[in-house]
């Protein structure tokens, strides 16, 4: 059995023209009992403001679980919602924990300016289950220099229904260079 994953870059669902990035923002992960949870689908919208200066070339969202087809998108606007650059991965997993996600680029480089609003937007799904930390309550990484504030947090059920998770946070993630 073949699987094709599709998405920017290599149809294996890796990049081809990614290297080895250095790490510019980490969210960190919450330390509550359900910042590490599986979902159907989760997304999350952060308001993002950066204290210094920062080149962002790739997002990777803070997954540590597949089960089935598990897929993230990933994207950056301004503070009022203009759209500056996305990428997506996908991975294949069967009951995988620790998973690994192949290294992916955005579709533009983003220059983060200090002290300017942006929102970091992140959708996990799966065809079964994908697992995910969240940020928790904390408004700061645990490296690199910005602050960050909720939006919204929620898991969803179906087309009409969504659970509201903002006490969990948003998705983990690190903005790498």
């Amino acid at each position: 059995m073949m699987f094709v994953l599709g998405g920017c870059g290599g149809g294996d669902g890796r990049d081809e023209n990614a290297t080895i990035k250095a790490v510019v923002f980490d969210s960190g992960r919450g330390s509550g009992t359900e910042d590490k949870q599986t979902y159907a689908k989760y997304q999350s919208e952060i308001l993002f403001t950066p204290q210094a200066d920062m080149t962002v070339s790739s997002i990777k969202p803070d997954m540590w679980y597949c089960n089935g087809t598990c897929e993230y998108t990933a994207t950056i606007r301004d503070e009022f919602q203009g759209y500056l650059a996305s990428q997506t991965g996908r991975i294949y997993g069967n009951d995988t924990e620790d998973i690994n996600l192949p290294a992916r680029n955005l579709n533009s480089v983003v220059q983060m300016k200090t002290d300017t609003a942006y929102r970091i937007v992140l959708e996990a799904s799966s065809t079964k289950s994908v697992g995910i930390y969240t940020t928790g309550d904390r408004i700061t990484g645990t490296l690199g220099q910005a602050q960050f504030s909720v939006v919204y947090a929620r898991s969803v059920i179906d087309a009409t229904h969504t659970v509201d998770h903002i006490d969990r946070g948003g998705i983990s993630f690190q903005l790498l260079q």
